[in-house]
This record gives structure tokens, C-alpha cells and sequence, in this order.
């Protein structure tokens, strides 16, 4: 029953019905005696905010549309309904009652209505304005306030695919471009990756990466030219607050680069210092086929598998040959080898001097190359055990560019190597807060909490990680550690099982001859079959999840083994060595005169 009738309904049974010439006004006497306007501009106002709450945050927490669709539905419905009760009942001092009739006179006492009347206007207007300001009042979010963004990956206008290298390539540039200047944070390029062809909205991107704007764009190359279209949106709002059109010639490719990352920091208006606005405007003409092949490299690079790295070799070789003053390739060779060498793929006594004379090129090719600082640092821990000469090196990668998830990530480690832990998690926070969905930073972190004990928060960081890339992986291997150091020995073993099954033990025979020793004798006893279950298979010792031969030795309390093991190491500069003074299952030899000269010789001395 709509409010008319109710009012015809009422007067009836009261025994007073209006004449047809005043029955229009008496009924919107009625409604103001009944309160119903009141109430309608009260539920108007608290709908206009809901509303507007809904645009403004439903997009930023990754809420399906529907859900905003739903809510709208249930305001339209709710508000005859609401009229309807306003018209039924009245909020007396006594509480709900039902409201009386037209009054004649007789009854109770109303209620003086000025002090209601004004409390509720001014609690809809309060809320109509805060409305309003919640969808309008950030406008004024300009670009001037942008501390924040990421590059997400460019569209090939190509329409070929062999040219994605070229495009990924740029994408990566103008992300190292802008990652330069100190006061903007910009997300890495393995963060952004997977917002290729997203049809996800600004907002939630910008949501998900933490940041307050996005860059999208795309490069067409023709004939010997490059055009990059590059355009701002707002992260809070989806609003295209800036593009640019950019082109030059193939060979003045470095050039552009700088242009479009210059423009888009002049554009947010973040304060660059003299010296990174003359690294900005840095430029020189490089050989197209150069470049093509660095590109190529990076790509190669950036898929971190055995054959990747080959091919990057090669592409960074051939952009050598092709321009031997271009500095950028030179520290691709050197950071290649140092993953060569770090992963085991050949060992660090080949790797690292070429990591050390290919950097050292670089960097008097260009003195502020980060990149190059990094691969040298790297090498002075892993080759040098430099290690004082190592943090000197990842800090001036970090001072020259600031946003370089990288170098955060290995100081972080080295942090660690050293005993600094807390140090260790600051530098790897940085890192995850550069490179938000990186697999290894967040082992890393995980490493670092629990080197502080902090095992509840460690487990946690690696079930995030599983979230973002499903399955078992080698890098499992640290997940396997913490399990052990917080005492949690079946699910340790479970997931120990489970990588050993898909990498090396595909029938499970081994698999189940470790659960009998375990479940027999403990974990030392699974500890020690598993270095006889790797002896009788020969299975190779370079795989992370097995990490090395002295730490499972370790683990069984194997001492004269472990140290032999730990001396061949030493021979080997194998990477273990990098951890011998940190992990607590190397603690019982601590009195061993043999180990103390191993860590003398590292220069890890206490």
C-alpha cells in the first residue's frame, strides 16, 4: 500500500475524510506530520554516500561488478519500503509506536519537532557532503602528488610477435629510466609482467602493486623508425591525467628512452636532484643492431633457465661485437655469469673472473651503470669474499638507482651472510615493496624472518609465495629449512618428499625408503639415509633444494664428513660458503679448528 492510500485508510477509520479541494493539501500535511519527508531526504542522503563509496572503493579492493549492481538494487527496493514504515510508525521518547491519525484534538501529547527537525537536516547535509567529497573531493589528487607508479607492459603495434623482445625491451627501459630518481617509487618489471593483455581496471592494478598511478603505452617500429605513445592514469579514480607521443630515429633509440621517462617524471612533477636529471638527459647514439641484440639478451635473461642464460650470452656478445663501447652489454655478460655460476651451472672459479673483467669494462664505459656495480659486488661475495667490498658495491648501485629491486634483494643477503639480520630485512622489505610479486624476494624475506626466529611470520611468507606461483618448485628448498628450524619435522620431511619426487626420484622408491627411515629413527636418521640415497643414485648435488652436500651432512651430525665436505667446498668457492656462519646447523662444529679456518680464509671471522 503506497502512502495515499494508508492516509485515505486512516482519515477513514478516524471519521474524517477531506473534501475533494482540500484533500491534496491535507495529504502533504499529513506526510510532513508523519515525518516521510524527513525520512526520504535522511535515506537519500545515506544512499548518495553508499553510492559513492561503492564507485570509489568497490574497483581498488577487486570487488566483482555485480556486487556494486546488487547493493544499488537493494537501495532502489528498500526505499518505498522505508516510506512506507515512515508513514506507519513514529521514533517516540517511548520508543517505536505506531503513528495516530489526523489529530482531533484528543490523545497524546506530540512531540515539539524543531530540535529532531534541525538534528536530522544537519545529518543528512553532513552526509550528502561527505558524499560528495568521497567521489569529487580527490580530484584535486593531481599529479603533483604522485610519489608512486608502475610501468605495466607496453602493446606491440606490430602485430608480430617476434618483435615482443623489442617491446619488452622498452618496457624495461623506461622502468630503469624512472627507477633512478630517489623520490619515486617505481614497481619492477617482474611485478608488472603479469598485467600483460589485463583486462583488469586501473584501480585495481594500482590497488594490487600499492601504487597511486599506472603508465600503460605502446611502440610500433617502421622502416628505421621507433613511436612510443605513453599515457597517465590515476590510480584512484581511472582518469587519464596525461599521454605523450614520442619518435626518433632507431639509432637515437637511447635518446627517446630518456625523453619518455624524463616527460613522464616532469608530468607528476617529482622532485629529481642535478645529478639524476643529468643522468636522465644522459643520451648517445647506439648501433640499431646493438641495441637489437641487448634487447634480446635482457629477454633471454629474464627467464632464469639454463638455456635462457645461453642464449643471452650470445645476444649480449653479439651486441659487443657490434658496438664495443656500448657499456649495457658488457654488464649483461656480467650478470649472466654470475647466475651461470650462482645457480652451479658451471662453477664460480670460470664465472667469476669474467663476471669481474666484464663489469669492470662496463664501468669504464660508464661509471654509474648500476647494473655493473651490482654483478661486481656479487662476485666480491661469492668469488672475493670481499665482503665489506661487496655492501660498498650494492650501496652504490642503490645510490645511483634507487628503485633497483636487485640490489636490495643480494644486500639483503649479504646482510644476512654477515649476521645482520634486521638490516637484512630492511633491505629485503625495500626490495618487496619495488617488486611486489617476485618469487625470490619473497624466499628471501621468508629467509631473513626466519634467521630472526620469527618462524610463525617466515611460514606465512611462504604460503604467500605459494599463492602466487602454485606447485613445487627447487626454491622450496628454504621453505623445507624453516619447517626444520620451527620444529615442525613431519611437514618438513612431507615437503622435502614431494620436491625429490618431481625432480629427481619419479618412480618414489627412494621417496618411501626416506619415510620408513624417518618415521624409525627421527630426523637425524632421515638425514642420514638421504646422503646414502643420493650416493647409491648418483644424483648430482646442483639442484637449490638439495643446497649442497655439507648442509644434509650437517643436518645428520655428520662431523668429519661435514668438514670434508665444507673443505671441498672451499676449493670450489661453491656458494654454501656464503652460509656456513649463519646457519645454526653448522653450530656444533663452531669449536672445530678445521671449520675456524674455513671461516677465516672466507674473511667471516667472528
Amino acid at each position: 500500500m503506497c502512502p495515499v492510500y494508508l492516509y485515505i485508510w486512516a482519515v477513514h477509520h478516524d471519521g474524517h475524510m477531506p473534501d475533494s479541494t482540500s484533500r491534496s493539501g491535507a495529504f502533504f500535511a499529513e506526510l510532513r506530520r508523519r515525518r516521510v519527508f524527513r525520512v526520504a531526504a535522511f535515506y537519500g542522503g545515506i544512499a548518495f554516500v553508499i553510492i559513492q563509496i561503492i564507485d570509489g572503493t568497490f574497483d581498488l579492493m577487486g570487488a566483482p561488478e555485480w556486487a556494486g549492481r546488487i547493493i544499488v538494487v537493494l537501495l532502489g527496493i528498500g526505499f518505498p519500503i522505508t516510506m512506507i514504515l515512515a508513514w506507519v510508525f513514529d521514533i517516540t521518547p517511548e520508543g517505536i509506536v505506531r503513528t495516530e491519525g489526523p489529530s482531533t484534538g484528543s490523545g497524546r501529547q506530540q512531540t515539539k519537532p524543531g530540535t529532531s527537525n534541525r538534528a536530522l537536516i544537519a545529518v543528512t547535509v553532513a552526509a550528502i557532503a561527505f558524499g560528495i567529497w568521497g567521489r569529487w573531493g580527490d580530484q584535486g589528487s593531481t599529479p603533483g602528488q604522485i610519489r608512486s607508479i608502475a610501468v605495466i607492459p607496453l602493446s606491440n603495434l606490430m602485430n608480430d610477435p617476434e618483435q615482443d623482445y623489442f617491446v619488452d625491451g622498452m618496457h624495461e627501459a623506461i622502468i630503469s629510466k624512472l627507477s633512478r630518481i630517489e623520490a619515486l617509487k617505481v614497481i619492477s618489471r617482474t611485478s608488472t609482467l603479469g598485467y600483460r593483455n589485463t583486462r583488469k581496471r586501473m584501480p585495481q592494478i594500482a590497488s594490487e602493486l600499492k601504487v597511486d598511478a599506472i603508465v600503460e603505452g605502446s611502440v610500433l617500429k617502421a622502416a628505421n623508425k621507433v613511436r612510443i605513445t605513453v599515457q597517465l592514469i590515476s590510480g584512484l579514480t581511472d582518469e587519464h591525467l596525461w599521454s605523450g607521443d614520442y619518435e626518433r630515429d632507431l639509432d637515437d633509440i637511447l635518446a627517446l628512452q630518456n625523453e619518455v621517462a624524463t616527460a613522464i617524471a616532469e608530468e607528476i612533477k617529482i622532485t629529481m636532484t642535478p645529478g639524476e636529471r643529468t643522468r636522465l638527459a644522459e643520451s648517445r647514439k647506439v648501433s640499431p643492431e646493438a641495441h637489437e641484440h641487448y634487447l634480446k639478451g635482457l629477454h633471454h635473461w629474464n627467464r632464469r633457465t639454463r638455456d635462457g642464460f645461453g642464449l643471452a650470452l650470445e645476444d649480449f656478445q653479439a651486441s659487443v661485437d657490434a658496438d664495443p663501447s656500448y657499456a649495457p652489454a658488457y654488464a649483461g655478460l656480467a650478470l649472466t655469469y654470475q647466475l651461470l655460476g650462482e645457480y652451479s651451472i658451471i662453477p664460480i672459479n670460470e664465472s667469476a673472473p669474467q663476471v669481474i673483467s666484464l663489469a669492470e669494462q662496463a664501468l669504464r664505459l660508464d661509471p654509474n651503470l648500476a647494473e655493473a656495480h651490482t654483478a661486481l659486488a656479487a662476485a666480491r661475495v661469492y668469488y672475493l669474499h670481499d665482503w665489506a667490498g661487496a655492501e660498498a658495491g650494492y650501496e652504490k648501485a642503490i645510490e645511483l638507482n634507487p628503485g633497483y629491486a636487485t640490489a636490495y634483494q643480494w644486500l639483503a643477503e649479504l646482510n644476512a651472510t654477515m649476521g645482520n639480520y634486521e638490516k637484512a630485512l630492511a633491505n629485503i622489505d625495500r626490495a618487496k615493496s619495488l617488486d611486489p610479486l617476485s618469487n625470490i624476494i619473497h624466499v628471501t624475506r621468508a629467509s631473513a624472518l626466519t634467521f630472526l626466529g620469527r618462524h610463525a611470520e617466515a611460514i606465512a611468507q611462504h604460503e604467500e609465495r605459494i599463492k602466487l606461483y602454485p606447485g613445487i618448485g627447487q626454491i622450496s628448498f628454504w621453505y623445507v629449512r624453516t619447517l626444520l628450524q620451527a620444529g615442525r619435522f613431519d611437514a618438513a620431511v612431507d615437503l622435502d618428499l614431494k620436491i625429490l619426487r618431481q625432480f629427481t626420484d619419479s618412480t618414489g622408491v627412494a621417496s618411501a625408503r626416506l619415510r620408513k627411515s624417518y618415521r624409525q629413527g627421527g630426523f637425524e636418521s632421515y638425514a642420514k639415509e638421504w646422503i646414502s640415497v643420493m650416493s647409491e643414485n648418483d644424483w648430482n648435488y646442483d639442484a637449490e633444494w638439495i643446497w649442497s652436500v655439507s648442509w644434509r651432512q650437517a643436518l645428520a651430525g655428520s662431523r668429519e664428513a661435514t668438514l670434508a665436505s665444507l673443505e671441498r667446498d672451499l676449493r670450489d668457492n661453491s656458494v654454501t660458503l656464503s652460509i656456513i656462519n649463519t646457519f645454526p646447523e653448522y653450530e656444533f662444529l663452531r669449536e672445530e679448528p678445521r671449520f675456524q679456518a674455513i671461516i677465516r680464509e672466507i674473511g667471516l671471522e667472528p
